[in-house]
């Protein structure tokens, strides 16, 4: 939370009217302009007191309403590493299966027909399964990298 305050003094002419006893002596006025900002989710404690003057009670409902927003935010991150984790899992998962799948249809293709024709694509099906999925994961990687560094600007 941080809190500013700025002054501002101007000196203001007045009006200066012709024939009146005051042309001759010109009025200044000073003029005191302070502003106050702050940020974060509670107030500093002078602004808490004009609160809870004004409305008795005010100040706890700030701090409450700040607490409940912290606590929303902290279930909201929780919730999405957690999401987060659950489909990272399911891809590990998933590309294993197809790992495995294509393997055995290749040894299958190759153990059902030992033709040349079907080494060749037996081969060609046992190696796309993991080739699909080192290439998922090489580029999801670069990714990532890219994603991180953009995080660290």
């Amino acid at each position: 939370m941080s809190e500013t305050q700025s002054e501002k003094k101007q000196e203001v002419m007045g009006p200066d009217i012709e024939g009146d006893a005051t042309t001759e002596k010109q009025i200044k006025q000073i003029v005191l302009e302070v502003a106050r900002e702050f940020s974060g989710p509670i107030p500093p404690p002078e602004i808490i007191k004009e609160y809870e003057a004004v409305l008795p009670g005010s100040a706890d409902r700030i701090i409450k309403m700040a607490e409940s927003e912290q606590e929303y935010r902290h279930n909201l991150r929780h919730q999405q590493v957690k999401f987060e984790s659950r489909d990272s899992l399911f891809g590990i998962i998933s590309g294993f299966l197809l790992c495995v799948g294509t393997i055995l249809a290749a040894v299958f293709f190759v153990y059902k027909s030992p033709s040349s024709a079907a080494v060749i694509m037996g081969s060609l099906l046992g190696m796309s399964g993991p080739g699909a999925v080192i290439v998922t994961i090489i580029k999801s990687t670069r990714a990532g990298n890219r994603s991180k560094e953009k995080d660290d600007n």
